[in-house]
């Protein structure tokens, strides 16, 4: 498995390209030799605003001993935690602090993901090759093909989490205790993950797998199941009390956007049926077709793929009677999923029945649990065909279904591909996507129907690891493949910054003062504080949406551009500690430059770098006081009499201070700031954030830890108390309440009884 990981990324880990979101992202470098292909590498720019620079400071902070609560330098001052997208308390993401971190950051999810989805398929009884090759398919799946940001990160422990259901499943099923650990730790890892919608739709599938596999189970063992799953889910919750408490107390004072509803009417269009099932059918990531809506609509909101050799295997996994139930309810999880992605309205408003879909965006956060899905449909059909147990009149029938529905995407498709079709090597893309995914139909029938034994398994996994690694490596071929940053303009912005704020119109994007450690009034991200938002609107730009104040993307394009809002409004910039603007070169005219009182600090081809005339310091005091020494969490105060300090840091219930060593009480101090009240002497204060709540949430995390270690060292206890063979001794476990006893010659599988031994190679 590592080294089919290792082999997809290989341009990438050698330095052929540069998938660095800090060279396409931050508007800070200079590419000096383009990519092999036209378009992007990644469908969201989030990889940089979010996932990159928001993850590398909490990585910092984690480097550096402290708990990455807050981040000061995201516009002034927002929870860094609790936004999610960070995974700040994610253990992968002390790799961030690396200069290109999201390269290993996301080889090892890779790897995490192909290694459990191998060990869950080695639970349903498929052959270990087999399930090797299913578990790469999964590992090079289309979310993390076409995904860099948080949202990909939840997706490698989906199969954990149903590998823990089985192991409990098997526990409850045969009587042995504990065995809901791997629930826990693979639940609490998807919700530090940093993705709370990926997590949720994949959380909504394990509940549908969960009950179907319930019904194999006698019923005096289906109390203990539940237990089992009860405890699993608990306590997974206990262990991810930091990160749930952080979340919930920021979302009380935040601002959602789009996010606060409405999304359960949000879909892509038909039309997206057809780089769905044949990826790049429309070209390379954001590669052709610039002015066509459709295909902008598409790319923009897309969340992964299936390759056609699964869709083949899924249509043929769909026979045997082995595991049915759980056959029945992936497909159907499969067919209703796509229904909900693509509007097909009645499947649409079926998915829509479950909770909270109108703050999640089903539309692209749904394919991973789909890949998952159509992962073990078509490793179970490889070893039903190794057992012979599909009709060759089955599989042909397979094969005209499958044909059909990659025809249907097609046509549904067919308008963008007009639009598209006269652009330089669009029609190649077209003619060589098709010729593939048909070609790869065909070699998949013709391995099912035509060969025997090893030869035919080993082309049928062989065609599905190859189509999934073929489709994950295309687009690193668009990722530049020399570039260089910028570095003297980032230490003229630090410069001229000093310790205020800067507003950046172009270059140096949200949330890249984050990554750099300059404060930046800027932001793109979601969720973002309440009060900052309304700040926002009503005295530095009505023209914008909140949770994307980039200086570049305007609500209304017959409205006022940034560079008139910030000229209208640069005492209320000047007021948050805005001192440095950074904009593209030439935007702002020497006149409008000498109105507003801007002094050019530093030029480039890449950038302009402004110093405001008059920007509020970070601290500020009323009464007879005089401030020094100022840091990021405080300042020393020398004062002849009672005084109130101001630090602009964004006030959020949370924040603490103390004064010489005592602590004092925290108020606001206008539309968004802090301020303590300090008596006459020269004293040190100091402010420190901590999300309210976050001590129960530790000691939640200390007990649910403790749980899962006592639960992995009795269930160890009771394998050793086993004999070799897997078969009960004599009188051991006891019967618990709501568990049967094992019974002897019942092994621990999750299938129950061993079977006879002794079958020839034909029965088998």
């Amino acid at each position: 498995m590592l080294g089919v990981v290792v082999l997809a990324n290989l341009a990438a880990v050698l330095g052929l390209v540069d998938p660095n979101p800090l060279v396409s992202v931050s508007h800070l470098a200079t590419v000096t030799k383009a990519g092999l292909l036209a378009g992007e590498n990644t469908i969201d720019p989030n990889s940089g605003f979010t996932a990159q620079s928001l993850g590398h400071l909490a990585a910092l902070d984690l480097l550096h001993g402290h708990l990455p609560w807050w981040d000061p330098f995201e516009g002034v001052g927002a929870p860094l935690a609790g936004e999610m997208q960070s995974a700040a308390l994610f253990p992968l993401t002390v790799l961030l602090a690396l200069p290109n971190g999201q390269l290993p950051f996301h080889m090892v999810l890779e790897l995490v993901a192909g290694l459990a989805a191998w060990r869950l398929l080695l639970r349903l009884g498929v052959s270990r090759w087999i399930a090797a090759g299913a578990g790469a398919a999964f590992a090079l799946d289309g979310t993390f093909s076409w995904f860099q940001h948080a949202a990909v990160n939840p997706v490698a422990f989906l199969p954990l989490l149903l590998l823990g259901v089985e192991r409990a499943r098997a526990a409850a099923g045969s009587g042995a205790a504990h065995r809901w650990a791997l629930i826990a730790v693979a639940l609490a890892l998807s919700l530090y993950a940093g993705f709370p919608e990926t997590a949720y739709l994949d959380g909504l599938l394990t509940v549908a797998w969960a009950v179907v596999r319930a019904g194999g189970l006698p019923r005096a063992a289906l109390g203990c199941y539940a237990r089992k799953l009860s405890a699993g889910v608990a306590v997974g919750a206990a262990l991810a009390a930091p990160i749930l408490v952080a979340f919930v107390d920021y979302l009380h004072s935040a601002y959602l956007g789009d996010h606060a509803s409405g999304f359960d009417a949000a879909a892509l269009p038909h039309a997206g049926l057809a780089p769905f099932l044949v990826p790049y059918v429309f070209g390379p990531i954001f590669g052709f077709g610039s002015s066509d809506p459709t295909l902008q609509a598409i790319w923009g909101n897309v969340g992964g793929y299936l390759t056609t050799s699964l869709l083949l295997l899924c249509v043929i996994g769909c026979w045997s009677r082995r595991l049915r139930p759980l056959r029945v309810a992936l497909v159907i999880w499969i067919v209703v999923g796509v229904g909900r992605i693509y509007a097909i309205t009645p499947l649409q408003r079926l998915f829509d029945l479950l909770p909270d879909m109108r703050q999640v965006a089903a539309y692209r956060y749904l394919p991973p649990s789909i890949e998952l899905a159509a992962v073990v449909l078509g490793a179970l059909a490889i070893d039903d065909l190794r057992r012979r147990a599909v009709p060759r009149l089955y599989v042909l029938g397979a094969l005209c279904l499958s044909a059909a529905a990659v025809l249907g995407a097609l046509s549904a498709g067919r308008g963008v591909v007009s639009s598209i079709g006269g652009t330089p090597h669009a029609r190649t893309w077209i003619g060589g996507s098709v010729a593939w995914g048909l070609g790869m139909l065909g070699v998949v029938a013709i391995a099912a129907v035509a060969l025997r034994g090893r030869a035919r398994v080993a082309l049928l996994v062989g065609c599905m690891v190859v189509d999934a690694a073929a489709m994950f490596v295309l687009p690193q071929l668009s990722a530049p493949r020399s570039a260089s940053i910028d570095t003297r303009l980032v230490q003229a912005v630090r410069s001229a910054a000093g310790h205020g704020r800067i507003f950046s119109i172009g270059p140096f994007q949200p949330n890249y003062g984050s990554y750099f450690g300059i404060g930046q009034v800027g932001i793109n991200d979601v969720p973002v504080p309440k009060r900052y938002a309304r700040f926002i609107l009503t005295h530095l730009d009505p023209n914008v949406v909140p949770t994307i104040f980039t200086g570049a993307t305007q609500q209304s394009p017959s409205g006022p551009g940034p560079v008139q809002e910030l000229a209208d409004h640069e005492r209320f910039y000047e007021a948050i500690g805005v001192s440095a603007l950074v904009t593209l070169p030439g935007i702002i005219a020497p006149a409008l430059a000498r109105s507003m009182g801007l002094t050019l600090a530093y030029s480039d081809p890449v950038a302009d770098v402004y110093r405001l005339p008059h920007p509020a310091p970070p601290f500020s005091v009323t009464g007879p006081c005089t401030l020094s020494r100022p840091d990021a969490t405080g300042v020393t105060a020398d004062c002849r009499g009672p005084a109130t300090v101001v630090m602009d840091q964004l006030f959020m219930p949370g924040w603490s201070a103390t004064v010489a060593g005592r602590p004092v009480a925290v108020s606001p101090r206008g539309p968004l700031f802090q301020s303590v009240r300090v008596g006459p002497g020269r004293q040190r204060i100091t402010f420190t954030f901590e999300p309210p709540h976050e001590q129960v949430a530790l000691a939640a995390l200390a007990a649910g830890a403790l749980a899962v270690l006592a639960g992995w060292w009795l269930g160890a206890t009771d394998r050793r108390l086993l004999p070799a063979t897997g078969r009960v001794s004599s009188g051991w476990p006891p019967a618990r309440p709501g568990c049967p006893a094992r019974t002897p010659g019942m092994t621990r599988t999750p299938s129950g009884p061993s079977p006879p031994r002794g079958r020839s190679r034909r029965q088998r």
